[in-house]
């Protein structure tokens, strides 16, 4: 069987070969037991589901030690075979990792878009998706914006993130979890 450590060797192999790993690519996370469904051709012709498992493995890009949005996932079967690429690297980033908005200040900014309690707090470079704002187009934006990243507990097993420009506060983004 494949260990993770192959499996990481493998990832920056497929990596390479499809694109070259970026210079700022850091290994952020692999794992192993993530079930993968692709839909495969039978013998008899016709389609099925399929599961496989195997390991996820991805690299993130940093800008002065802040994680930003941009990443590259790949999943890797249990036999060494990559299953899936995806690369999201189009983020412009900004000129400094500097906040001129303090951690406790957009805390609570995010509180008063939901009601919720603050869970986690980061620091991350962000792209926008003005999940909080209906006048907005969400994801039209490729301008990298340092932003708190607040996870808040927003009742019933239910989370929200607010993401908070560490600049001039507005709220630049999010998801909510059900």
């Amino acid at each position: 069987d494949l260990t993770i450590e192959e499996a990481i060797e493998l990832a920056e192999g497929y990596s390479s070969g499809l694109s070259p790993l970026p210079d700022d690519a850091v290994l952020e996370n692999a794992s192993f037991g993530s079930l993968l469904k692709r839909t495969v051709v039978a013998e008899d012709g016709s389609l099925i589901d399929k599961s496989f498992y195997g390991y996820r493995v991805v690299f993130l890009r940093y800008f002065e030690d802040v994680p930003t949005s941009d990443a590259i996932l790949l999943w890797i079967d249990t036999f060494g075979n990559l299953n899936l690429y995806d690369k999201t690297w189009t983020l412009s980033l900004p000129e400094s990792s500097d906040p001129s908005i303090g951690e406790k200040k957009s805390i609570s900014i995010a509180e008063s878009v939901i009601n919720g309690t603050s869970q986690s707090s980061e620091l991350r470079i962000v792209r926008p998706n003005y999940y909080w704002d209906s006048n907005k187009t969400m994801y039209g934006d490729s301008n990298g914006r340092l932003s708190w990243v607040i996870v808040l507990d927003i009742g019933d097993s239910r989370q929200a993130s607010v993401w908070v420009d560490a600049h001039s506060g507005d709220v630049v983004g999010g998801w909510t979890a059900l």
